[in-house]
């Protein structure tokens, strides 16, 4: 899995996130509230256009009291695991991924 993303100003406004094996690429734009997901070709090649409205899915429903945490087991330390830890006590985590890097 690749994850990328574009900040100003310390805050995120474009997320990118590509899974090869499936091809899915999902993607973000965050001033207009709007998420993706687009299939890529066999070559992991798109069709040259993104953001159309066909490929756009719904957001998850804004909880505060809700966190996903997402992590590669292989990028794994002590830093994230206190991190996780003390998120604990402040919010309750309902997911925590842990995948492997592909």
């Amino acid at each position: 899995m690749v994850n990328i993303a574009i900040a100003q100003h310390g805050k995120p406004i474009l997320g990118v996130m590509y899974v090869p094996v499936t091809r899915e690429l999902y993607y973000a734009d965050i001033n207009k509230g709007k998420a993706y997901k687009t299939i890529l070709n066999k070559d992991h090649e798109s069709n040259g256009s993104f953001f159309n409205e066909n490929d756009l899915i719904g957001l998850s429903p804004k909880t505060k009291d809700l966190l996903r945490v997402v992590g590669s087991r292989s990028h794994m330390n002590d830093d994230t695991l206190t991190f996780i830890e003390e998120q604990k006590t402040i919010i309750k985590i309902l997911t925590l991924f842990l995948m492997a890097v592909l």
